[in-house]
């Protein structure tokens, strides 16, 4: 089964969220430079925070690529004997309960997209949940979980791992 991705962020978007920060950070400092508030020094670091600030959010945004871009990834597939609903039920809540932040939710399509926050481990990863009807009382569960930059080449499965574990311990 290969997963879909409905929520792929187009880069051309991320770009534009770059230079559209950018300028606003070059605007800020030279108004506050303008007015006396800064001088130079301060001009070059209000400018540096405001480029530093915008970067990181684009490295966040980033986040909602496609697989290939991801440093590492794993995917897995099983079947689950849970009715469809149940299990797009279920998963929002496996979600919070694993302290992720639910990012975008289709349940009537089975998509799910999570943010995996920041670790000693990891910058940040990304939880893809597609889920299908295979008959009225069994589903197929697809999980795909890609990180940026990853020190620990096993994150990717155990994050799999704890949502499949999750999934199992619901009625």
């Amino acid at each position: 089964m290969t997963l879909s991705l409905p929520f792929v962020r187009p880069p051309k978007k991320i770009a534009l969220v770059i230079v559209v920060g950018i300028f606003v950070a070059t605007y800020g400092a030279k108004t506050l430079r303008m007015w006396g508030i800064i001088d130079s020094t301060g001009y070059a670091v209000v400018l540096g925070s405001g480029v530093l600030m915008v970067t990181l959010y684009a490295a966040w945004q980033g986040l909602q690529m496609a697989p290939k871009d991801f440093a590492t990834h794993s995917e897995k597939s099983l079947t689950v004997n849970k009715p469809f609903e149940k299990v797009c039920e279920f998963t929002p809540r496996i979600i919070a309960k694993n302290h992720w932040k639910l990012q975008e939710a289709d349940p009537e399509r089975g998509h799910f997209k999570a943010r995996i926050g920041m670790s000693l481990h990891t910058f940040s990863s990304a939880l893809l949940v597609d889920v299908s009807r295979k008959d009225e009382q069994t589903s197929n569960v697809h999980v795909f979980c890609g990180t940026r930059s990853v020190n620990d080449p096993n994150h990717n499965d155990k994050m799999i791992a704890k949502f499949f574990d999750s999934l199992e311990e619901t009625p």
